[in-house]
């Protein structure tokens, strides 16, 4: 489903070869996100181990080789862990914080840097392939079947050639997908922010109600105190709206959900003729 010349590049591969059981290729209709383009691949994928990596050549691929020798000495699952990254600025710190959050709130053995780079066994590709999410991230979703795992430390390069597609929008999305797919932590905060505005809201009408039995300083001038009234409405009118919205992006995930329509739809096959 890419855009760029990726699908040009991999046909002319296909053809000049003469070992034509090396390459299988799915041309999806559409870029439908990189977690769908992973799913079709797995779905499509006939060999003992599977493995998806970035295209962004930030990642060894050799160490394709390494995951292949634990998973034929007994490990399910081999996942690639960034022991330290190159990126920098605000895009190296949402990712670290996102993925802090997703270690401490969803899944204890998510590796802090994230991970976009593994390989596994057919019978874990079998327990992807039942998970029937659209909102769901893979990478989590392959830690919480409970099959055994192996990390494998490797140093992320720096990015050398072309422009990631990976926006601060979507970066945006991904956080908001994963806390919503994954855990009640959102919803759980809006409580919590409700049962301490209530708490605060309560002693303050003690301090209101002390001030006009002892000090008689309430309602000697009206236009005192109305900073403090706007303040107060202003701020309990985004907490509901903050509310409104976290509750609202659940409902559209349930929408998403229910409406059950193809997660990818496929343009073209390449090299399945033998299967």
């Amino acid at each position: 489903g890419s855009t760029d010349n990726s699908y040009k590049m991999l046909l002319e591969m296909y053809q000049s070869t003469n070992d034509k059981k090396l390459f299988k290729i799915v041309k999806l209709r559409k870029n439908c996100g990189q977690n769908y383009a992973i799913e079709a691949g797995i779905s499509h994928a006939s060999g003992d181990f599977i493995g998806f990596i970035s295209a962004d050549l930030q990642d060894p691929i050799e160490l394709f080789l390494e995951m292949i020798h634990f998973l034929e000495q007994d490990e399910d699952l081999v996942i690639a862990k960034r022991e330290a990254r190159k990126d920098k600025g605000i895009s190296k710190f949402l990712s670290m914080f996102t993925h802090y959050l997703v270690n401490k709130y969803v899944n204890k053995n998510f590796p802090q840097g994230g991970y976009d780079f593994c390989m596994f066994t057919k019978k874990v590709a079998k327990e992807v392939l039942k998970v029937k999410e659209r909102n769901g991230q893979l990478p989590i979703l392959l830690l919480s079947f409970g099959f055994k795992y192996k990390f494998l430390n490797y140093e992320r390069k720096k990015r050398e050639a072309g422009k990631s597609q990976w926006t601060f929008n979507k970066k945006i999305k991904l956080f908001i997908d994963i806390f919503t797919s994954n855990s009640y932590l959102p919803l759980r905060a809006v409580s919590v922010i409700g049962i301490g505005s209530s708490i605060a809201s309560v002693f303050y009408f003690i301090f209101v109600l002390f001030e006009w039995l002892f000090f008689k300083t309430i309602g000697e001038d009206v236009v005192k105190g109305w900073t403090t009234i706007v303040l107060l409405i202003t701020f309990f009118s985004g907490l509901i709206l903050l509310s409104i919205g976290i509750i609202g992006e659940y409902i559209w995930r349930i929408l998403d959900e229910v409406k059950n329509r193809d997660r990818y739809l496929i343009d073209n096959k390449i090299g399945f003729e033998n299967d």
